[in-house]
C-alpha cells in the first residue's frame, strides 16, 4: 500500500513539474489574430497598415527617417516603415507604406505559420537558385510577409509584392 501512495506521488510530480507549461505551448502556437493582422497589411501593434500615408504615420510616431539603395525607412522606437525611393532624400507626406518591420518577444513554429500562411518561393536577384524548403516568405491574402524566427523572438515584414521584392532583392516569387 506504501508503494501505491508514492506511485501516486510520483505520478503527481511528473504531471504537474515535467510536462509542458501553458505558456510554452502558447508561445509555440501561431496566432490567428496575428494572421488576420498580416492578411489586412499590418503588424499587431504598429500604427496603420501598407498602403498608410507616410503623413498619418509620422503625426502619430516620432522617428527618424533614413534612406537606403532601394527604400526611404521611418524608423520609430518599436517599428520601421519602408517607403519607395524617390529622386530626392525626404519622403513625401502622400507617399504610401509599402512595407512595415517590427520584432516580437514570442517565437512560433514553422509548422504553425504553415497552417495559418501559404509559404512562397523565390528566386534571389543575385542568385540562379529558387529557395523552396526553408522558405521564411508566406503569402498572407494579398500582401506578402516575411516571418524570421530567432533565438531572441520573431522577426516579421509585411509588405507589397514589390516592397517585398524590393527589401530582399528578389527576382521572382513563386506562388
Amino acid at each position: 500500500m506504501k508503494w501505491m501512495r508514492y506511485l501516486l506521488i510520483f505520478g503527481l510530480f511528473i504531471v504537474l513539474f515535467a510536462g509542458p507549461s501553458k505558456i510554452q505551448a502558447d508561445a509555440k502556437s501561431f496566432p490567428k489574430s496575428f494572421a488576420t493582422d498580416l492578411k489586412n497589411g499590418t503588424l499587431p501593434g504598429t500604427v496603420g497598415k501598407v498602403g498608410t500615408k507616410f503623413g498619418t504615420i509620422y503625426k502619430k510616431l516620432p522617428g527618424e527617417v533614413y534612406t537606403t539603395e532601394s527604400f526611404m525607412g521611418y524608423s520609430t522606437e518599436y517599428d520601421t516603415y519602408y517607403y519607395e525611393h524617390q529622386k530626392s532624400d525626404f519622403i513625401y507626406f502622400s507617399q504610401s507604406t509599402k512595407a512595415i518591420e517590427s520584432n516580437f518577444n514570442s517565437k512560433y513554429t514553422k509548422a504553425s505559420i504553415r497552417k495559418q500562411l501559404k509559404p512562397l518561393a523565390y528566386q534571389p536577384a543575385y542568385d540562379t537558385y529558387v529557395s523552396k524548403s526553408k522558405t521564411n516568405l508566406y503569402k498572407a491574402g494579398r500582401f506578402y510577409a516575411y516571418i524570421d524566427r530567432s533565438s531572441d523572438g520573431t522577426r516579421a515584414i509585411v509588405a507589397t509584392k514589390w516592397g517585398m521584392k524590393n527589401y530582399f532583392m528578389i527576382d521572382k516569387i513563386y506562388e
